[in-house]
């Protein structure tokens, strides 16, 4: 028996990722199966905060928490998003 192994193009088939830029430096990604709906709770939630100053970029990558603690498991709601804690 042989392992199959999907290629990096069928995975990424199979992925739905939602990028909502707020244009001040923060973006939030959600990453979920393809087909799943943004009211159920199958998201990864990454909060991503640019911050440029004189010769400088500094980015900080954020997962949304559950129970007080960052949960980067794909258990959110996207359309919960604005509502999250995120550390």
């Amino acid at each position: 028996m042989s392992l199959y192994l999907p290629s990096i193009e069928q995975i990424q088939a199979d992925v739905k990722t939602i990028v909502e830029d707020n244009g001040t430096g923060t973006k939030l990604i959600g990453i979920a199966l393809f087909g799943m709906n943004t009211s159920e709770a199958c998201w990864k939630i990454l909060k991503v905060i640019t911050v440029q100053s004189v010769g400088a970029t500094t980015t900080t990558v954020l997962c949304a928490e559950k129970n007080g603690k960052p949960a980067p498991s794909y258990e959110h709601v996207w359309d919960d998003r604005a509502s999250l804690l995120y550390s």
